[in-house]
């Protein structure tokens, strides 16, 4: 059972529950929401095939989170080998539907290269990078008014910090331009509230 830090300053170690809420030790109890796993995926309305909806296979695609380097043009040269899984030392990558997926409650990403070295076809591409950043939902701890920092702590890039406010506990600040994807913080994330969502790109200068 994962220990919750930073809340309150003690460690919390009830179990967690949709159902009753998250258990603070302050006799309070707040609601948790679960977050998909890529919050404009879990959005964006789509035809959903009678085998789809019996098998899930639809949900798991429109959730995918690809390696880095990796885009959905790319995986069409994938021939579901599995090299880059067995190779990722943090043990992150898995195959949904014979294809490679993140997946970041397992752990997250170092960027080492590993799975792009063992891969026999074209399926990465030159850029070795997320195509998205995280995205923190209201279901965070801070925002419930429950003192919490462990995405902060654990963000290798410091691109969360915490900003102040009357009344409540800090808040979490994302800055997506720092934001490398890894998934370090919704490793952490005790009420699942981090998710991500698609980076967004500069526009071309004429």
């Amino acid at each position: 059972m994962l220990p919750l830090r930073s809340v309150y300053g003690r460690s919390l170690r009830s179990p967690l529950s949709a159902a009753t809420g998250f258990p603070c030790g302050c006799g309070r109890s707040f609601s948790v929401r679960q977050v998909p796993l890529d919050i404009e995926a879990a959005m964006k309305p789509g035809s959903i095939s009678r085998r789809d909806l019996f098998l899930g296979s639809s949900s798991r695609r429109a959730n995918r989170i690809c390696p880095p380097g990796v885009s959905d043009r790319g995986l069409s040269a994938c021939t579901g080998c599995n090299l880059c899984a067995e190779h990722c030392p943090t043990g992150i990558i898995v195959l949904v539907d014979r294809l490679p997926s993140v997946d970041f409650s397992l752990g997250e990403c170092t960027f080492c290269g590993a799975c792009r070295t063992a891969c026999p076809e074209p399926v990465f591409e030159p850029a070795f990078r997320f195509s998205h950043v995280a995205a923190i939902a209201d279901g965070c701890l801070a925002k419930q008014d429950v003192a919490c920092q462990s995405c902060g702590e654990s963000c290798p890039e410091q691109a969360i910090r915490f900003q102040p406010r009357l009344g409540g506990p800090f808040v979490p600040a994302l800055n997506e331009q720092i934001c490398n994807g890894c998934g370090a913080c919704m490793q952490v994330c005790p009420v699942g509230a981090i998710g991500t969502k698609p980076r967004e790109t500069e526009p071309a200068h004429a």
